[in-house]
């Protein structure tokens, strides 16, 4: 038996993402949305080739782990945003169809992929991206 299907979505999970789940050679589908994640996209994204389905939306949004401080007598409620960009070589996975990345926070451009590519469905929403650049034909 192989996992292929690995979903930790709606949990409290802490710390960075997990560099070592992207290192199963047989995981198809990765689900880690509305945790309590900091810290950047692991480059080690991009090693798991075989990925299908990367379903990463608010990976630091979970209500519980949610940040809490006082401003002039009001109570305001924020999220920490992921740092970083979405690393330059996922939009080389060739086996990628969907790709959901919505409020993480993250930052920079949003880079090319090829003509070969796969890709059926993206959802970059709600990050703080400064520029987008078209797919390329290679």
């Amino acid at each position: 038996m192989v996992l292929e299907h690995l979903d930790f979505s709606g949990n409290l999970l802490h710390g960075s993402i997990p560099a070592s789940l992207f290192g199963i050679p047989s995981i198809r589908t990765v689900a880690l949305s509305i945790n309590c994640f900091t810290g950047e996209l692991p480059v080690a994204i991009c090693s798991a080739m075989n990925v299908n389905v990367l379903s990463m939306d608010g990976v630091g949004a979970a209500d519980d782990c949610r940040f809490w401080s006082s401003v002039d007598l009001a109570i305001a409620r924020r999220f920490v945003p992921l740092d970083g960009s979405i690393p330059d070589c996922m939009w080389a996975m060739d086996n990628l169809t969907v790709m959901h990345l919505s409020g993480n926070g993250l930052t920079g451009t949003i880079g090319s992929f090829s003509s070969s590519s796969k890709m059926l469905n993206m959802s970059l929403a709600h990050n703080r991206y400064t520029e987008f650049i078209y797919g390329r034909n290679d």
